[in-house]
């Protein structure tokens, strides 16, 4: 007798205790003062944005209803691990399931799982579960949630020109042999999902002029299916070693700038797109010279904040104009490392483009800065700087910079930082355990 099962329930209660509530804006004190709001996704007003920044956040929500709301539910930890970025010359990429911990789309329900057991089983009998047919039936259904993706809504970025591409990366993770049985009434078979060293990439593109032909009429929409390019790949990607190299040589850069006033949070992450190029994220944090709160996530607890004295006013003001004043200075440092070390990045094609992210991690509402710098430049105008076509100095004002307000990164490292001034003593929150760590320090 065959039984369809589920493990939905395994899904959402490890998303409750790991993932919890970090799609949350913000998190507000049982009085209402506002504590956290730093997250990726928190509310703007779209009607300021340029069009294709607007365009762009509106398409990350939309793959999020997409995914919460599919008929085969998908789970991420998160709404901010869908991130889109655009790079001029090159179209748009999206990426589902980013850098952080659980930034993964976990296949959350397992209905086509056949489970053959038989109503007076023995005690020697056992469940067959055919594991690689569901993982494969549920890949083919992210191919298709990401081909209707690109079909019914990548034409609303109409400021994409008609060359350019749209990207869906979708990193997820497949199930695993590993299973766990309940008894209630029938057999019940729970499948854990693998870890991040076995997660996969499905990568989807499709040009802008082929949407604009659906659009126009000149192309039926079966025709532009045929056009989209899918291919499936190891998210631990057959990795060039100048690219891992690379990531070494900008955690060291890195570490600690400008006298601590610039710390390292994490370690250099990277992803190569195929047509597009290779990018670096960073995550960095300002040295305030003030009390900083690390917040860690919890979904099943209540901690109490202890604030801690602070020191003066005066000087926690003197040390942001410090981070202010050097901000041009780390930019300026970033693009020439860049340029620099970039030479050695043999396999990134001429045509594709290297970017460089650097993620903020401190939210200071004092603070004019940025969330996130984007820094792009084309390989091939650093071979003609290795060919001594062109100077330094020169390249240096031809590199893009873009000024983010949101982080590019899904979530960094699970880490943000408060002003203290801003908190009560013992104010208690939900689902966020706050630890006092005195002066913001970098993690290796």
């Amino acid at each position: 007798m065959k039984m369809k099962t589920t493990i939905k329930a395994l899904a959402l209660a490890s998303l409750m205790m790991f993932g919890g509530s970090l799609n949350a804006q913000q998190f507000v004190s049982t009085t209402g003062s506002t504590v956290v709001s730093g997250f990726p996704s928190r509310d703007q007003d779209l009607s300021k944005l340029p069009k294709m920044e607007r365009d762009i956040i509106i398409l990350q929500n939309v793959l999020s209803d997409m995914f919460r709301n599919s008929d085969s539910p998908f789970y991420t930890s998160s709404t901010g691990d869908i991130k889109g970025i655009h790079i001029p010359g090159k179209g748009v990429i999206f990426n589902v399931g980013n850098d952080g911990l659980f930034g993964r789309v976990i296949f959350a329900q397992s209905t086509n799982l056949d489970v053959k057991s038989t109503k007076e089983k023995k005690e020697t009998d056992t469940e067959e579960v055919n594991i690689d047919q569901s993982n494969k039936e549920r890949e083919n259904e992210l191919k298709e949630l990401s081909k209707e993706f690109l079909l019914n809504y990548g034409s609303i970025l109409s400021d994409l020109k008609d060359n350019e591409q749209i990207m869906l990366n979708v990193k997820y993770s497949p199930i695993s042999e590993n299973s766990r049985k309940a008894n209630q009434g029938e057999n019940i078979v729970f499948l854990n999902t693998r870890g991040g060293s076995n997660t996969k990439r499905i990568s989807s593109s499709i040009q802008f002029k082929d949407l604009k032909d659906v659009l126009s009429g000149k192309l039926s929409f079966e025709a532009a299916k045929g056009k989209i390019t899918t291919k499936v790949m190891d998210d631990e990607t057959k990795e060039s070693s100048d690219t891992k190299i690379m990531a070494g040589i900008l955690d060291d850069l890195f570490q600690s700038t400008f006298d601590g006033t610039y710390r390292k949070t994490s370690n250099t992450s990277y992803t190569y797109f195929e047509g597009f190029g290779l990018m670096y994220n960073i995550g960095l944090s300002y040295n305030t010279g003030g009390t900083n709160a690390r917040i860690a996530f919890y979904s099943t607890q209540r901690a109490e904040v202890v604030k801690e004295d602070t020191e003066e006013k005066k000087k926690e003001e003197e040390q942001l104009n410090k981070i202010e004043e050097s901000f041009d200075d780390l930019i300026e440092m970033a693009k020439e490392s860049l340029i620099t070390y970039g030479r050695t990045l043999r396999s990134v094609k001429s045509d594709e483009v290297i970017i460089l992210n650097l993620n903020f991690s401190t939210f200071f509402s004092k603070s004019t800065l940025p969330k996130s710098v984007r820094i792009s430049v084309n390989k091939s105008q650093i071979d003609q700087f290795s060919k001594g076509s062109i100077s330094i100095d020169q390249l240096k004002k031809d590199i893009d910079v873009k000024k983010l307000t949101s982080s590019i990164n899904s979530v960094a490292e699970g880490v943000y930082f408060y002003e203290p001034s801003a908190v009560g003593t013992g104010v208690t929150y939900d689902k966020a355990r706050a630890i006092i760590k005195g002066q913001a320090e970098g993690k290796n």
